[in-house]
């Protein structure tokens, strides 16, 4: 960039995708403990041609990547993003989202408002019921087991697959997050999310906020029935 003047009238991203756990919470590794902080709270710079703001604290996530770029190359997108732009969380400190949510597929659900984080469990011990939406049947090692495949429904087809019709199958999951069980954390007062605070007044509020995400993300009922939502 200083070689090149780009400074000037080039934008910058530096992002990554996930934290790494390496002895926190007694665990090590990134997919079977509940997403810690130092697994989502991730490092994420954001230099915008001739803005001198330093810092926001504002909520922000990967989604809202392409609706930022598109903002800041003045194209108004017709996409259906669930990302929003975050120009003016970097340029005013203002807030663009009320939540954010991650996780892992088969694992809890979770959710922040920047102060509380509430991770929302598989209710059955077997964690059913379980479903993978795809057009291809692969896993990251390996095709579908032939059993699964056996039992697999053709849907029609949602926001996220532009209205093309997806297979529905029949899946196991090898998390395990009945065994944290449902969580609450104070990010203010304990950010290193060490005092699970259910039962708790404000888990209610959080299931709402869980069920309006399924609802907005277009969920499989299945996925509702496997979190008790």
């Amino acid at each position: 960039f200083d070689k090149y003047d780009l400074w000037k009238d080039t934008a910058l991203i530096v992002n990554t995708d996930h934290g790494f756990l390496l002895g926190e919470h007694d665990c090590l590794g990134k997919n079977f403990p509940p997403m810690y902080q130092e697994l989502i709270h991730l490092p994420f710079f954001l230099y915008i041609p001739g803005n001198d703001r330093k810092e926001t604290s504002q909520l922000a996530q990967s989604i809202d990547f392409a609706p930022t770029l598109l903002d800041l190359f003045g194209i108004s997108g017709e996409e259906d993003f669930d990302g929003v732009s975050l120009t003016p969380a970097v340029k005013e400190d203002k807030a663009v989202r009320q939540y954010a949510a991650f996780g892992v597929h088969g694992s809890s659900l979770g959710v922040t408002d920047g102060h509380y984080k509430y991770f929302r469990a598989n209710v059955r011990d077997d964690n059913q019921p379980f479903v993978e939406c795809t057009l291809m049947p692969t896993n990251m090692r390996g095709f579908f087991d032939p059993k699964f495949l056996k039992n697999a429904a053709l849907e029609e087809g949602s926001r996220f697959t532009h209205g093309i019709p997806y297979l529905k199958i029949p899946a196991v999951s090898n998390m395990d997050a009945k065994s944290f069980g449902n969580l609450l954390f104070d990010l203010d007062h304990d950010p290193k999310e060490e005092n699970n605070l259910l039962p708790h007044e404000k888990e209610e509020e959080f299931k709402e906020i869980c069920r309006k995400i399924l609802k907005d993300t277009e969920a499989p009922e299945e996925e509702r029935e496997r979190l008790g939502l």
